[in-house]
């Protein structure tokens, strides 16, 4: 397997001997049971492969989540709005922008949140815009008019232009004729038409102009129809009166001959962040510890099928004349030459393999086949295991009978577990019938409602 950098660091810290302290608490005693189960003769390897990774993967989304803590701190540092008791206004005509400070009076700190109003315009500069923007308001309130003196249709009144900071209000010499809105009312005007006049009133801050435009109407053509709270703010405000036409506000020093410290509220989100990457890499490293414990529900479900077979090929060899040893040995001969065209490793044949082995080694056949009980760990096999071991003590010649009939038995057993499997799948299938039956009622009934 190759071993990237974090591998490798979690390697280190392995072979350290710190998770050793807490040997129980990182990797627990079951999991080291059902890993020494499910990989007989490499238990200590996969257990050790097993922490490396949980480690490997606890210190990426830890890592991850310092990565984007100091990102989020980072941005927060550069985009500071307070530089040198200075904040940066809007620019013109731009939005006026919130911005959480805390204040030090002396011993006494203060929340505020400063509205810093957007950069305004001088007079000159505003008579200038105002004089530009008249040069194209006529052309651009006519709507679908020929021009203001052939008014037949709606006339656009605008309130606001996008490329002037001046808001509108429109007021009529003759409210019979033209809405403030812009709205003509030409039905009983005279073939001649009628004349009269619109006042717009232009307003920023306390800026303010009117104009005049006299329009000539036709009839319709017939095809178209807390204290200190309250000062600071009142300071703030002042000081954001007094330097409106500068590019930054500048806040103020003091507030009744005491000095006033500006910091600008940090935003915590990096902290908040930082706490959850430290409690998803801990729920991670144990939530990993459920992936061996399904293994090991898998590898028991497989070895309760598996067992119907075993008995019956044992019964099948000793009714053939062979001895329980030898049939054991055959079994599982047949089982290694047939692993490679297996799709999955069946856990009773391997473990019937280590059987053999210590049989080999010396080991006495009582001993292994009492062994092999022990490490499968079932019910089943224990009981398995001691009807071998009694043959093999009493010298009984009935063991072939008895499998026959543990077989029967067994083979009812895995009827029963299918039946109760079925049902059980039966009963998680009832939960998205009941949603698809749901749905099928709602496709029905709205539009039955929506025809009413």
């Amino acid at each position: 397997m190759e071993k990237d950098f974090l591998y490798k660091v979690s390697e280190k810290l392995y072979d350290s001997g710190i998770w050793k302290k807490k040997s129980s608490l990182l990797c627990p005693t079951k999991v080291k049971q059902n890993i020494g189960t499910l990989y007989p003769g490499d238990a200590q390897n996969r257990i050790r492969q097993h922490v490396i990774q949980k480690i490997r993967k606890c210190l990426l989304v830890f890592m991850a989540g310092i990565f984007l803590s100091l990102l989020v701190l980072a941005d927060g540092y550069a985009n500071r709005e307070i530089k040198e008791n200075r904040i940066g206004r809007a620019d013109y005509g731009e939005k006026s922008k919130e911005v959480p400070m805390v204040a030090e009076i002396g011993e006494e700190k203060q929340e505020i949140v400063l509205s810093v109003e957007e950069r305004q315009y001088t007079r000159d500069e505003l008579e200038e815009q105002l004089s530009s923007l008249l040069t194209d308001l006529e052309d651009q309130i006519k709507g679908d008019n020929l021009d203001l003196e052939h008014v037949k249709t709606d006339l656009n009144l605008m309130t606001s232009f996008p490329e002037y900071p001046f808001q509108a209000a429109w007021e009529c010499q003759d409210y019979s004729l033209i809405d403030s809105d812009g709205t003509v009312k030409n039905e009983e005007v005279p073939e001649e038409g009628q004349v009269t006049g619109i006042n717009v009133v232009f307003t920023y801050k306390e800026f303010r102009a009117e104009h005049l435009f006299y329009i000539h109407i036709f009839p319709p053509d017939q095809a178209d129809e807390d204290r200190t709270l309250e000062r600071l703010q009142a300071a703030v405000d002042e000081a954001d009166y007094q330097t409106r036409y500068d590019p930054e506000m500048v806040l103020p020093a003091k507030m009744d001959d005491t000095e006033i410290i500006w910091k600008e509220k940090k935003d915590s989100n990096w902290i908040y962040l930082l706490v959850l990457t430290v409690l998803v890499s801990i729920v991670l490293y144990f939530v990993q510890d459920q992936d061996i414990n399904q293994k090991m529900e898998k590898r028991d479900i497989q070895m309760k099928q598996d067992y119907t077979e075993l008995v019956s090929k044992l019964s099948i060899y000793l009714g053939a004349g062979m001895s329980a040893r030898q049939s054991w040995e055959k079994i599982v001969n047949d089982y290694e030459k047939n692993k490679k065209n297996e799709k999955e490793k069946h856990y009773l044949y391997e473990e019937m393999g280590i059987a053999c082995q210590e049989m080999k080694s010396g080991i006495s056949e009582v001993s292994a086949y009492d062994h092999f009980g022990k490490r499968c760990r079932l019910q089943i096999y224990l009981k398995f295991s001691t009807l071998l071991v009694q043959n093999l003590r009493k010298g009984t010649t009935s063991l072939g009978k008895i499998l026959k009939e543990e077989s029967r038995i067994a083979f009812e057993d895995r009827k029963n577990e299918a039946r109760k499997r079925g049902e059980e799948a039966g009963t998680k299938m009832l939960i998205p019938m009941m949603l698809m039956l749901c749905m099928v009622m709602i496709m029905i009934m709205v539009p039955a409602f929506l025809t009413f």
